[in-house]
């Protein structure tokens, strides 16, 4: 069996880089999930608290009083999709490396067998 430069085949590679790949896929979920249940939290509690109602200048006030917890949250949130990002490209990487390699061992194979035609 070949295998790369650390000892692994390349089943045990592209087993890594799905492995990758589902982590990526998990976060990306995790974040959108997010995205639609947050707003849904903010609908329910102007229903619920309506002392409290729900308007854009509401919005900006609570985000106005509150700077510090707002940037922590975009921070956050951009450092996770800078981490699905680059799992997701290593993940790539890995899968273009394996079949590079499984191209350049077929070419070879088949330049072999022309040969000893």
């Amino acid at each position: 069996m070949p295998t790369d430069s650390f000892g692994k085949t390349a089943k045990a590679r592209e087993k890594f880089a799905d492995h990758l790949m589902a982590v990526a896929n998990g976060v990306s979920i995790s974040l959108i999930s997010g995205l639609l249940v947050v707003p849904l939290i903010a609908v329910a509690r102007a229903i619920f608290l309506a002392s409290q109602p729900l308007t854009m200048v509401g919005l900006l006030a609570s985000i106005a009083e509150h700077p510090v917890e707002c940037a922590t949250f975009v921070i956050f949130y951009l450092a996770a999709l800078g981490f699905v990002w680059g799992v997701r490209s290593g993940a790539a990487r890995i899968y273009d490396d394996i079949e590079a390699r499984s191209i350049s061992t077929s070419e070879s194979v088949r330049r072999r067998q022309q040969w000893r035609r």
